[in-house]
C-alpha cells in the first residue's frame, strides 16, 4: 500500500499525491501532518473574508500571498525542517493577506 507504482510498475501521478497527503504512520510525523493541514485549511477558509470586497489590486495581493504561504508550508511540510529564511517569507505572504483584508 506504501508504492506509488502500478501492478506494471509504472508511477502513477495519483498514487503519489496520496502518499504525500495521507496521514503518516509516526506519532509525532501525524502530529506535523495535523498542523500543516490545520495552517492550509485555516487559510484557504479565510480567503472568503479578505475577498469581501474585490477590487483587481485585493484579488491580486490575496492570491500571491496565498500562494505564498501555500509554497512556504508545503515546502516546509516536505523537507521536514523550516530555515530561517522560510519564516521571512512566511511574514511577507502573511502580510500580504492581512494587507487585503484591510
Amino acid at each position: 500500500m506504501g508504492s506509488t507504482r502500478t501492478p506494471g510498475g509504472r508511477r502513477t501521478p495519483l498514487l503519489t499525491v496520496w502518499r504525500l497527503v495521507r496521514r503518516p504512520a509516526g506519532t509525532v510525523e501525524g502530529m506535523r501532518w495535523l498542523y500543516a493541514l490545520a495552517a492550509v485549511l485555516a487559510l484557504l477558509l479565510s480567503l472568503p473574508a479578505a475577498l469581501t470586497d474585490p477590487t483587481r489590486t485585493t484579488v491580486v495581493v490575496t492570491a500571491i500571498g496565498t500562494a505564498i504561504l501555500l509554497a512556504s508550508w508545503t515546502g516546509g511540510y516536505l523537507a521536514k525542517r523550516s530555515p530561517v529564511a522560510l519564516d521571512v517569507v512566511d511574514a511577507i505572504g502573511i502580510a500580504a493577506v492581512a494587507v487585503s483584508c484591510s
